[in-house]
Parts: C-alpha cells; structure tokens; sequence
C-alpha cells in the first residue's frame, strides 16, 4: 500500500469509534509500525493499544528501545499503559491479557532501566513512567516523590499523573487541585478521580459550575466526579445534561452514566456487606439454638 494511502486510512481510523474500525485494521496498524515514514509509526502508535497481540508487543517495545523518533518512541510507550494494567488486575490469564509474562517481565525492566537514565530523552522517560505506574512496582513511590520535587513543570504533571494509581498521595493530589492552574490541575483532576477522593468533590463542582474554567477541565472533573460516585453528585449531573453548550451537555450524560453504573458497583459492594453481616447473624442465631439444645440435654439428664 502507498505510504500516503496507510497514512490516510490510518488517520481516518484515529477520528471513528473502535467498533467501526475496518476488519484488516490490526494488519494496517502493524504496516504503520514498520513504515519508514515517522509521522506514519507515529500515528499507528496512537492506534494500536486497541488491538495489542503478542507479535505488536514485541515490535513496539523494539521501537521504544531503539525507534530514531523520540515521539515516537514515547508513543509506543504510552501504548503499554492498558495492558499493564490488565495484567496487574487480572494476572496473566491469556483470555484476558494478550501478552505473554516474560514480554510484560521484558516491558517493566526496560521502562524502568530508561526511566533512571538521564542520558534518555526526557519526553520517553517521561512516558515510560506513566506507563509503568499502571502496575505499580515499589520504585515508583519514590519516582514519583522525585517527579513532583522537580522544579521542571513538565515532571511535576507527570508526577500528578502517577499519583493517581499509586496509594498514599491523597493530600498531595488535593493541594494540586485547589492551588495549581493548567496541566498539573488537570492531571490532579484525573487523579482526584482515579483514587476516589471523596474530599476532592466541593472543589471538582467547584470547577463544573465555574463558567470561566476552561471547558476542558469542566469536562475531566465531570468524569472524576463520575468515578468517585458519591450519591450526593446525582443533582449536579442533572443540571449538568441541561447545560446549554452542547459538548458539556453532552459530556454530562456520558459522566452521568457511567456515576450511575459505578454507584451500582458501589450499591453492590454495600449489598454484599450487609449479606455477609446477616449470614454471620444467622450464624449466630445458629450457635444460639445450638447452644438451646445443649441446655434441653441438661435438662433431661437432670432429670433422669
């Protein structure tokens, strides 16, 4: 296929729902990745997370050792993020994970050997980090803390990103959302989201009434407070779907339907609780009539 026609199809790919993507699409990806064209591996970076298979794991990790681009590089990076967190939930059960546990043994020591290389470009070292974190490993506490303690902006956002699947950074997370502005905000949004912060919803309705907030992060605290499902949120989702700008009504019903699926989980979890709670009295009750009977036999022992 020519290289402006890949690039085309490719680009196309990237602008319709997975689901409507063409049936050769893993084979138009994998062309991508081998193209010699940067801007072309570039674009099917952005694309084949969907569709990682064995054969694209070993060829995107070849390109973020060694690929000349180092956006390109970064990209195929960001593009291990998922499945490292598939395999950090579910192990490496292969009809849940498509990669092997020596690729995703290979993917961490690498992420890890370039991330604490200085001499790395900083775009990769970056991105390697924030794929990583997504299977937590004991170094990233302190990589994170170093991130954050750096006087580069760029390093602080990523720190702010990794605080969000690394427990313990609550507190950290919340001061970046009620006093820094820009990407780090942003970042601490996601997070805010990502753990659960119940202490972060007056700031994030905060940040979804504020008319002059940028659209954006009006639209990522709708998704957080989305993720942390708290009952109370249901009236501001509500006047959120009749919001006049169509793109945050319209972002309102997608955050409101997924707060309402996540507090069926929640609903679920506290259901099973209280289960258990009556099973163990049941127990109890059990142990109780039990113990009834032991007294009958004394009885009537006593009484022969």
């Amino acid at each position: 296929m020519k290289t402006k026609d890949l690039l085309q199809k490719l680009n196309q790919m990237d602008t319709i729902p997975i689901e409507e993507w063409p049936n050769d699409a893993r084979n138009l990806i994998a062309q991508g990745l081998d193209d010699n064209d940067p801007e072309i591996r570039l674009t099917a970076t952005i694309l084949a997370w969907a569709v990682l298979d064995q054969a694209l794991a070993n060829r995107l990790l070849e390109m973020v050792r060694s690929d000349p681009s180092d956006d390109v590089r970064a990209r195929a990076a960001i593009c291990f993020g998922p499945v490292l967190e598939d395999w950090d939930t579910f192990g490496d059960d292969q009809t849940l994970v498509n990669v092997q546990q020596d690729t995703i043994d290979q993917i961490r020591d690498t992420f890890k050997r370039i991330y604490e290389d200085p001499t790395q470009p900083k775009i990769v070292r970056r991105r390697v980090l924030e794929a990583s974190v997504r299977a937590p490993e004991e170094w990233h506490e302190e990589a994170a803390r170093k991130a954050f303690r750096s006087d580069d902006e760029d390093w602080r956002v990523t720190a702010v990103f990794c605080m969000g699947f690394i427990p313990g950074f609550g507190d950290i997370v919340l001061k970046v959302l009620k006093e820094d502005t820009g990407d780090a905000q942003v970042e601490a949004v996601k997070s805010a989201g990502q753990l659960g912060l119940n202490e972060a919803i007056p700031n994030l309705n905060q940040i979804i009434r504020n008319e002059k907030a940028d659209k954006e992060l009006r639209i990522e605290a709708l998704h957080a407070l989305a993720a942390i499902a708290d009952e109370a949120s249901e009236e501001i989702f509500l006047e959120m779907t009749a919001h006049p700008d169509t793109e945050l009504a319209d972002a309102a019903t997608d955050a409101f339907a997924d707060y309402e699926e996540n507090c069926g989980y929640a609903l679920d979890d506290e259901f099973d609780d209280e289960n258990d709670w009556e099973d163990s009295s049941v127990d109890d009750d059990d142990d109780d009539d039990d113990d009834d009977d032991d007294d009958d036999d004394d009885d009537d022992k006593e009484r022969d």
